[in-house]
């Protein structure tokens, strides 16, 4: 009688280990956020996307948290360039970019400007230079339309909601800056 019991609950354990591992196999629920993503991302939400024909650039909002990869185009498959991935803390926190930008974006300009010198200084530094150099950050302030970056408007601004907060993520395709001589101007 004990060894019938243990034989059936060994059934009943082995039948539910079973059922797990076919679960995770059949419907991967670390991936159930970005369900037609070609990139691999399973951390976070794709919130932007940049293409041209050999090079796609996105922005993933993880949490607070934003994320920036480029992936270049290598015969039929994209491939990383890891040396342009970038993360940084607190880009979607909205309390977070008004005490950078200021709350009427006072302060929007330099904030805007000193992201860049640090994306242009890290560019400055790689071994091999990327097919391009993206510029890319997010704003609360609407009035990222019309900064300037040395007389060159955003290739791109989408806007993200999120509850009642909105988001601006901005985009310069390609520019090249010297982390020196960086104008920022409203126009």
């Amino acid at each position: 009688m004990v060894k019938k019991n243990r034989n059936i609950l060994l059934l009943v354990i082995g039948t539910v280990l079973l059922g797990i591992i076919l679960f995770k196999s059949f419907y991967n629920t670390d991936n159930q956020k970005n369900t037609n993503n070609p990139y691999g991302v399973t951390d976070g939400e794709i919130v932007a996307e940049f293409s041209d024909r050999d090079w796609t650039d996105i922005i993933i909002k993880e949490k607070q948290n934003m994320e920036f990869s480029s992936f270049v185009k290598n015969g039929k498959k994209m491939e990383i360039q890891k040396s342009l991935s970038r993360k940084a803390k607190y880009y979607f926190d909205y309390s977070a970019r008004e005490n950078v930008e200021g709350k009427n974006g006072e302060t929007l300009e330099k904030a805007v400007r000193e992201h860049l010198a640090l994306l242009a200084t890290s560019y400055k530094n790689l071994d091999e230079k990327p097919a391009h150099q993206p510029y890319y950050g997010v704003s609360i302030h609407a009035e990222i339309a019309d900064l300037t970056v040395n007389g060159q408007l955003p290739t791109e601004i989408i806007e993200y909601n999120e509850g009642k907060n909105i988001f601006y993520i901005w985009y310069f395709e390609h520019i090249l800056l010297d982390a020196k001589n960086i104008k920022v101007a409203l126009k």
